[in-house]
């Protein structure tokens, strides 16, 4: 067998070789012409990101290099509500009417029909009616983006218009396609309903005082239907018929609020006896709540 060192001499020429194999392999890299009993350790592979832990096991879609997003764009873009409407994500559209430039003087109404209510002041006009700049009177509406909502149904109650004083109370009046409109006669004189023009139904019809209330069951979209007395001239009303339920008048705060709408994006209108219409688009999150503001200009 020979001597220890003998035996020993082979192994220190396997020493140095595999010394000499480790000291070459950072140089000549995957040329592994050593001994193959030493395999090389693998390089890590340049530019190669590590992938994040995926615990919902989703798909990630990756975001595309050269088409960069924009950080005004939302992250999802919102389309119209189809179907029946979630309680759960609903929100609310809700803003101000306001009226640029000088508002005209209100002008007192003088009333001296025997047997209309006494009035403690004479009544002011209605037709413009603004405060702090602030306009009342406005029909705020939604005519773009309920087209696929599955809509709850009209109140069964009918909407009522008075006459009292000889004045319309309310001045506008808003109601939905299919609901029932009674104009009622609580003076001790006679008037006359008188709708001149509409889509929906027009008549005129003498109202003697204490007579029932006569009705009016519009089955049309259409907003500013007048009202008026052939008999005492003053009198005025605008009723506004609407498809859906989402729809606000406003007060001398020129405030309105329309809840219970679903996500997705809206075309508002505001609509004015005198002004004409104004336009505005809007887009509304889940639980979100818009608010904007609509400007009429004499």
């Amino acid at each position: 067998m020979g001597s220890a060192r003998e035996w020993n001499y082979p192994a220190r020429m396997v020493d140095h070789r595999v010394l000499s194999l480790f000291a070459i392999l950072p140089l000549c890299g995957s040329c592994g012409d050593g001994d193959s009993s030493v395999a090389p350790k693998q390089a890590p592979q340049p530019n190669t990101p590590a992938q994040p832990a995926n615990p919902a096991g989703q798909p990630e879609t990756p975001k595309s290099e050269t088409e960069p997003v924009a950080e005004s764009e939302p992250a999802v873009k919102l389309s119209p509500w189809v179907g029946k409407i979630d309680p759960e994500v609903v929100g609310t559209v809700k803003g101000v009417v306001r009226f640029s430039g000088t508002a005209p003087k209100r002008i007192p109404i003088a009333i001296t029909v025997t047997g209309c209510n006494a009035h403690a002041e004479p009544p002011l006009s209605e037709t413009v009616i603004v405060e702090d700049g602030r306009l009342a009177n406005v029909f705020v509406t939604i005519t773009r983006g309920l087209e696929k909502v599955e809509l709850p149904p009209a109140a069964s109650e009918p909407v009522r218009l008075e006459q009292d004083g000889c004045v319309y109370r309310p001045h506008v009046l808003g109601m939905r396609t299919g609901q029932t409109l009674l104009i009622a006669n609580a003076d001790k004189v006679t008037h006359n309903v008188n709708v001149r023009e509409s889509k929906n139904a027009i008549f005129n019809q003498v109202q003697a005082a204490g007579s029932p209330a006569l009705e009016w069951k519009p089955q049309k979209r259409e907003l500013g239907v007048g009202f008026g007395c052939d008999l005492h001239p003053w009198m005025k009303a605008w009723i506004c018929v609407e498809e859906h339920p989402f729809w606000a008048i406003t007060g001398k705060d020129g405030a309105f609020s329309m809840q219970g709408l679903p996500p997705g994006p809206y075309t508002i209108e505001a609509w004015h006896e005198k002004y004409g219409k104004e336009t505005k688009k809007i887009t509304l999150t889940a639980r979100g709540e818009a608010v904007l503001d609509l400007v009429f200009e004499p």
